[in-house]
Parts: C-alpha cells; structure tokens; sequence
C-alpha cells in the first residue's frame, strides 16, 4: 500500500511538471512551424515551376494582339448603303404678320426667309391671314398648310417642297406606287437573267449554321435600289452549308458575293484561349490571417476599401468595380492584417501567382487551417463555358406506374465547377462562374444530398486572381483534451484527461486564377 501511494505521488509530480512546462513553452512561429515541416517555398515554387509551364505548353498557342490594334479593329467598315430621308432643312425661327396674303406670294416669301425652293400646285388658291412671332420657319409652315386644309411633299435630291392638295398627293402618290412596283418587278427578272455565282468559303474558326444565320438575317433585310416590294424567293442570297468540311455555299450576284466575303473574312476569326486555374478549399475561421502575413491583404471598412497589401476585399457598400488593387510598395509578403474576408465573400490577389498561391495553400493544410478540396485546370475559348465535375451519383429508386418494377433515378452528389470567360481586350476578363459542392448525406434513408453553391460575375484583371467565399458550414465535435502518457493510464488517466465539445465552422471558398494565353 505505501508502494502505490509513493508511486501515485511520483506519477502526481510528474504531471505536475509537464503542466508547467506545457504553459511555459513559448509558441511557435510560422517560419520555426514550415522549418519543422521542412516546408521550403522558393523550393517548391522552384519545383512547380515546370509543372505550370508544362501545362501551359500543352495548351493551344496563340498570337495576342496589343490593346491599341484590338482598338483599331473596334469598328470595321463593310458597306454603305443609301436611303431617302425627308428633307433636313437648317432651322431658325421667324416672325410672319400677313393680312389677306394669297398663298402663292406667302410661298415665295417664305421661299427667300428659307432659301429652300417651295412650288405651289395650280389646284391651290386662297388667301391667308398670319401672325406669328418666333416660332421655326418649316414648324410655321406646317401649320399654316394644316389649317388651309392643304399638304406638302419632300423632295430632299432636288432640295424643293410642293404644296399641293391631300386629293393630288394620295393620286400621285399612288401612280408613285404603282410606278415602283413595276420598275422592282423589273429589277428583280433582271436579277434572275443576270449572272450567278456560286462560291465555297472555308471557314476556319466559325461554325457553318452561325455564319449562315447572319448572312440571311443581312441579306435578308436588304434589297436592291428600289426593290424593297418585292423579293426573289428563298431571300436575296442563297446560302448552304457543308458540317462535313466546315464550309458554306453562296450563291448570288457579284456584288452580293463581294459582300458576303467581306462579312465573312470579319466574322470568320481567331477565337482567345483562356487557361482557368482554381483551388477549391474549406477553411477555418483563422485562414485569413495565415494566409494574410503571407499574400498581404486589404481590410474590408463599411464605405469600401482600406489599402493594406495585396488583397483587395470589397466592404458592405462598394462594389466589385472600385476594389483597389496592388500594394503600396510592391511587396505582397509579410503585410500586417486586421480583417476577414468580409460578409460578401469578394477579394482579389493582386501580384501573386497561381503557384505562390498554391504553395501557401499547402502551407495552410499542413496546419489544419484549410483543405483543398479540388484543383482543377482547364482550357476553354473566349465566351465558352468549361465543366469541371468530380463526384458520385446517388441511385434513388423510383417505383413503377401500374407494376412492381422498381426503377432508378441517378442524382449527382458532385464537386462541380462552371465558368465561362469573356476576354474585354484591354487587359481584364469578364467571369461568369458558378461553383457546386454537393455531398452525400448517409444518415438518412434514402441519402439526401447537402448542396452549397456559389454564384458570382465580376470583372478581373488578367492573370491576377480572384477569391470567392461567403458560405459557412457548422460542425460539432468532442475533443477529448489529456496529459501526454498520463492520460492513457487505466482508470487513473481520467484524472488527466476530459472531454470538450468543440464548434468547427468552415468556409468554402474559391480562387480563380485565368489566364488567357499567349
């Protein structure tokens, strides 16, 4: 018995010293942690080096155009083509006092206050009586026509205006008609006797079916000179295509045929590229500031942004498009930080690449700070959506309608990322990007599936890389807290141990990093 009691007092000592020693210990910094990991970042970011250039080598080249060609190439001139407008005479205003005037000699008055020639017809007569005080000379006319029962024709080639009555413009107008008709009837056999065309256009970034969509919808809107009545069947164009090569047919006059080459050569163009790297992670309530003494960091105020280092967080009242970017001295390591990502989930790093990024990531899950979910690349073309899905399918059995047979209906229980690109020319990037984690929830008969999704469009600077989170996930577990080796002893170890219920929250969130390729 005194054995046991002097061996518990020994054990009691122990524990005792191992107390002090744990409190006394100083903590640790991160350079002494990632040295006790062996955690090398110029090493690392040396050795994935190759590994980002190998992956942009195996994705398509292209040639990039400067910003000031791109805006040079803004508008491009294709045709002209010409139309009658009503007459646009230079306007002033006039003051008119007339007393019993015939409306011929208020014709040629009004012809020298104007200097546009004015011809009354022989059907017109009358007199007329004005005052009027500084009012436009064509608005003064108009009323002076109005109120005399009286109508004016435009004949803006020859610069003149007839006053005639409404009976002799609706007569005239409809031998004008009729004259039309026939003289488009005329031009439209002239067109089926005149010389055809047919012509194959090779198309080399474009689809057939969308090229010939817009040529109908040009050709089809237009006619020659003075056919807009009538119009040869099948369009004013012939237009087929060939899927098999990649090719349209047209068929059509030569001047239709220059036509259509030129809209073609214009709408026939080399598509950009853009590489889309993103780290999908779930990360503690502490990740930012982690992440922030390496990357550098903005904090979020509530009337927009206050500069830091390199990362730019939106506040509560600004917006995506007044978010600073870069860092006062260029440096984008070893910046202080004192805010979290803030309740919008919006950020940019600026001047840090996909693998610094990377290396730090990694950093941060050697920590238990973070884990990356997923990292995945993937190349698409401007304003074309790229898929990346990892995931499993869930059956749930669905019963038959009138028998017994059960069938099954597959449900996705996926990571799922979706972007679609759209390169300005400027230098930035439109993103439309939708992230998807859905999980399997096993505790349930049959399994439901949690859904997280984040949405979000903005507008980003190439090859800077954009953060994206908001969406937090709440967890309880029990923590069993002890003396090391004390704790373990039979029966007498849970005077060294206890047990704690411990909140986990994590947030998912999303680093998109595009490049659109050279």
């Amino acid at each position: 018995m005194k054995l046991t009691l002097r061996a518990l007092r020994i054990l009691l000592a122990l524990s005792a010293a191992l107390l002090v020693a744990c409190q006394s210990a100083p903590p640790q910094s991160n350079a002494q942690m990632r040295e006790k990991m062996g955690l090398d970042p110029e090493q690392i970011m040396s050795d994935l080096a190759p590994k980002t250039q190998k992956t942009l080598d195996i994705g398509p080249k292209i040639d990039r155009k400067s910003n000031e060609q791109l805006d040079s190439q803004r508008r491009n001139f294709i045709n002209e083509s010409q139309r009658t407008e009503d007459g646009q005479w230079k306007s002033f205003n006039v003051t008119l006092n007339f007393v019993d005037v015939d409306i011929r000699e208020l014709a040629q008055a009004m012809t020298q206050i104007s200097g546009v020639n004015i011809l009354v017809g022989d059907e017109v007569e009358g007199t007329v009586t004005v005052k009027i005080t500084n009012v436009p000379w064509e608005k003064a006319l108009d009323n002076i026509l109005r109120i005399k029962g009286l109508s004016k024709s435009v004949d803006s080639d020859a610069g003149i205006i007839r006053i005639q009555k409404p009976e002799t413009l609706l007569a005239r107008d409809e031998f004008e008609r009729k004259r039309l008709e026939e003289i488009s009837k005329q031009l439209a056999a002239k067109r089926i006797v005149s010389t055809q065309y047919t012509e194959i256009f090779r198309l080399y970034y474009t689809r057939p079916a969308r090229v010939k969509q817009q040529l109908e919808a040009i050709f089809g809107g237009t006619t020659p000179s003075g056919a807009a009545a009538v119009r040869p069947p099948g369009g004013i164009i012939e237009v087929t295509t060939d899927e098999r090569i990649n090719s349209i047919i047209v068929k059509g006059t030569k001047s239709e045929m220059e036509l259509a080459a030129k809209l073609i050569s214009k709408l026939d163009i080399r598509t950009q590229e853009v590489l889309i790297e993103a780290f999908i992670v779930e990360a503690s309530d502490n990740w930012q500031q982690e992440l922030g003494v390496r990357l550098g960091a903005y904090s979020a105020s509530s009337s927009g942004v206050n500069s830091i280092g390199g990362v730019g967080v939106a506040g509560p009242n600004s917006s995506a498009s007044n978010i600073a970017l870069g860092t006062a001295n260029g440096s984008v390591f070893n910046q202080p930080v004192n805010a979290a990502l803030n309740p919008f989930g919006l950020g940019y790093l600026y001047q840090t690449s996909a693998s610094a990024l990377k290396v730090e990531l990694t950093a941060l899950e050697s920590l238990n700070l973070m884990k990356i979910v997923s990292n995945p690349h993937v190349f698409t073309m401007d304003n074309e959506e790229a898929v990346v899905i990892d995931g499993v399918q869930i059956p749930y059995p669905v019963p038959g309608v009138g028998t017994n047979q059960i069938t099954y209906e597959f449900k996705d229980a996926a990571l799922k990322l979706t972007v679609t690109p759209s390169v300005v020319g400027d230098g930035n990037l439109f993103l439309n990007m939708v992230v998807n984690k859905d999980s399997p929830n096993y505790t349930t008969s049959p399994p439901s599936i949690n859904k997280r999704e984040v949405r979000s469009k903005l507008l980003i600077k190439d090859g800077t890389i954009a953060v994206i989170g908001g969406i937090y996930d709440q967890t309880q577990e029990n923590k069993v807290i002890k003396v090391p080796l004390l704790g373990d002893i039979p029966f007498l170890g849970a005077l060294f141990r206890y047990n704690r219920q411990v909140d986990n929250k994590t947030q998912l969130l999303v680093f998109i990093a595009p490049k659109v390729l050279n």
